[in-house]
């Protein structure tokens, strides 16, 4: 049995049977393949070196005639600014006084479990956040929660113009399977 502290029939002597956690559905497929090396840095800039490698074809001569002269590929070194992604949460004594521990039937509530409780929170929102903006960075644009602002638009940071193709899906004679190819 537990303890009846709220005076109220929801909370009354009863045997708990069950509690469940509700926890809702979150996004993980991009982390999942693993398409994102991540590594933890200690500063707020990171620099990213690229050599651009390029491929050419070479012409036909004659035996012993002079080879077309190899071009050297150009190095680039390009600095971004981390993202900051802060959250803060607060705990009061009226949080954790007389309140019996979730899934509990005579514990009471500890500063402790409503500290994990809330960190477990925090975390879980932050691996959405990240997930979310690992989408972006695969569609070019880095957005902030908002949908909107854009917090890294890579196309411009690495001088690359994006790629569309109009699918002219509105038009019943569109061949979808040859436009997708």
């Amino acid at each position: 049995m537990h303890i009846d502290i709220f005076n109220n029939d929801a909370f009354g002597v009863a045997h708990l049977t069950e509690a469940i956690n509700m926890a809702p559905h979150q996004p993980q497929r991009l982390a999942q393949l693993g398409l994102f090396a991540e590594e933890r840095i200690s500063t707020t800039s990171v620099s990213i070196e690229s050599v651009g490698s390029t491929i050419n074809l070479v012409p036909a001569a004659q035996r012993g005639a002079p080879g077309r002269p190899m071009t050297n590929d150009k190095r680039t070194l390009r600095s971004m600014s981390t993202i900051h992604l802060p959250q803060r949460a607060t705990i009061v004594a009226d949080e954790v006084q007389n309140l019996r521990s979730f899934g509990a039937e005579s514990e009471l509530e500890t500063a402790q479990g409503l500290i994990n409780r809330k960190l477990t929170k925090m975390r879980r929102d932050l691996d959405t956040t990240i997930e979310y903006q690992r989408m972006g960075a695969i569609k070019g644009q880095i957005l902030d929660a908002n949908g909107v602002t854009v917090l890294e638009d890579l196309y411009s940071a690495f001088g690359v113009t994006q790629t569309t193709h109009n699918m002219v899906l509105g038009n019943t004679a569109t061949k979808v399977q040859t436009r997708v190819i």
